[in-house]
């Protein structure tokens, strides 16, 4: 919000209740609001996550051409990644996105936000 020239004191007339919290769950990832909700996530950028991807490659071309490899054990275990347990989690801290869940459920969770037309 203060970059596009809001403060505070303007929630209410120019700047409503909706756009703040959009401006809080899309905060950008080099901004101190991202570091203080996702610290771990926060010092993972598009860089980091393709130079881990590289050393992990790197690691396993070098272990195809021992003698481990050709016994297949001691395989190079990947660098840990920040939240590195395979799901996303939501600003409530559910894991979002592992499988389908069924129509009742989603219609349970939408209409418990509260959401309606016109919003």
């Amino acid at each position: 919000m203060l970059g596009a020239g809001f403060t505070l004191a303007d929630l209410g007339e120019r700047v409503s209740w909706r756009a703040l919290v959009a401006s809080v769950r899309h905060a950008r990832r080099e901004s101190a609001l991202f570091r203080v909700l996702y610290p771990e996530g926060a010092r993972w950028g598009e860089l980091e996550h393709l130079t881990a991807g590289l050393v992990d490659s790197v690691q396993l071309l070098v272990w195809l051409g021992t003698e481990d490899a050709r016994k297949n054990r001691n395989r190079p275990a990947p660098l840990a990644r920040p939240d590195d347990s395979g799901a996303t989690k939501s600003s409530d801290g559910n894991h979002v996105g592992a499988d389908a869940i069924p129509v009742t459920d989603f219609q349970s969770w939408w209409d418990s936000q509260g959401v309606t037309n016109g919003d």
